[in-house]
């Protein structure tokens, strides 16, 4: 029965990258009776989902997976909290929730990039609402893998009257900046 199990798994991760799915949907149902259904593959299924058109089943799956009052999957929290921010109006309510997501989210997403964005976004956030030391804070835990946030902090302390904080980190970005150009004149964002 396990090696039924995995063959269902390896066959719903080919059929999830072949865009299938009335495949994936077979091998997940059959993974669900099986009870070895995990949630890396209930969050692939709503991704599936989603884009073949079923946002709403697959909204369901990912709040099922991340709800707003446990720690939840780390993924589903992500493509939640970032799915919220892309809204075009966001009210107080919907920064919050985003912020929950996220942080529920952040340090615990299985690719360093994703949480570098996951750091960022809960900058934004909290630049969104005003919060700017807090903001300033998300984005220097990013600043090594995203210098060109060292700008964005410099312009967030000079917002708070806050100048030789300002002036410092403008200096760090000069620097990082200077010396890519150096390495690279063609760099065209060292520029």
């Amino acid at each position: 029965r396990l090696t039924t199990a995995a063959n269902y798994k390896t066959q719903f991760e080919v059929a999830f990258e072949d865009n299938d799915l009335p495949t994936a949907s077979l091998c997940f149902r059959r993974l669900q009776q099986m009870d070895h259904l995990n949630e890396l593959h209930q969050y692939l299924m709503a991704l599936l989902l989603a884009r073949h058109g079923e946002s709403q089943q697959a909204s369901q799956m990912l709040h099922e997976l991340a709800p707003t009052d446990v720690r939840g999957f780390a993924l589903a929290h992500f493509k939640l909290g970032t799915g919220l921010l892309r809204k075009p109006k966001l009210s107080r309510t919907d920064l919050a929730l985003a912020q929950w997501h996220l942080s529920q989210a952040v340090d615990r997403l299985p690719n360093p990039q994703l949480n570098v964005e996951a750091h960022q976004l809960l900058g934004r956030s909290w630049e969104l609402l005003g919060e700017n030391e807090k903001a300033i804070a998300e984005y220097r835990q990013c600043v090594e893998a995203s210098p060109r946030l060292l700008v964005k902090i410099a312009w967030l302390f000079r917002r708070m009257r806050q100048f030789d904080s300002a002036l410092a980190a403008g200096q760090q970005a000069e620097t990082y900046f200077s010396k890519r150009l150096e390495a690279d004149p063609d760099d065209v964002e060292a520029q």
